[in-house]
């Protein structure tokens, strides 16, 4: 279990990213109104507030356990992990960029969409760093040596 918790902080961090999407959806004033009351402006607000929190608090999360796993998990963390956040991103743009007409899905669109292009810079840095680190690979010590090892009989 010590050796996973990178693992489970990225894990928090996409289901904390997901409930901040679905709590400003259902509570945030995601739904339009054409005569919104005051009362209801102010409650909209609020809870776009604490969506947004909940938000980048799990971006937050993600990354420290996207850092943290990178040393333990060196080319492929990054590479996982970008192609998670781009397809997570990519994916909530495609679902809330169908209603234009709402502003309050067009600007989770585009937060997605910056999510998205971030995952993508993530897994890029990832294929390049661990294509360095296979060009760069030091030579073997017993690169001149023969592979039969046997010792000479006396």
């Amino acid at each position: 279990m010590k050796r996973f918790w990178p693992l489970l902080l990225i894990v928090g961090g996409l289901l904390i990213v997901i409930a901040g999407f679905l709590y400003k959806l259902f509570y945030g004033g995601a739904w339009g109104y054409l005569d919104p009351t005051p009362e209801l402006m102010a409650s909209v607000a609020f809870h776009s507030r604490i969506a947004l929190g909940l938000f980048w608090c799990g971006v937050a999360v993600f990354l420290v356990g996207w850092v943290a796993g990178i040393r333990r998990f060196w080319p492929l963390f990054p590479i996982i992990g970008g192609c998670l956040l781009a397809l997570g991103g990519f994916i909530f743009a495609a679902a809330f960029s169908g209603r234009p007409e709402l502003v309050e899905f067009v600007r989770i669109a585009h937060n997605a969409t910056i999510v998205g292009w971030l995952g993508i810079l993530v897994f890029l840095f990832g294929v390049v760093s661990g294509v360095i680190r296979l060009v760069t690979r030091k030579p073997s010590e017993n690169q001149g040596k023969s592979q039969d090892q046997s010792l000479p009989s006396p």
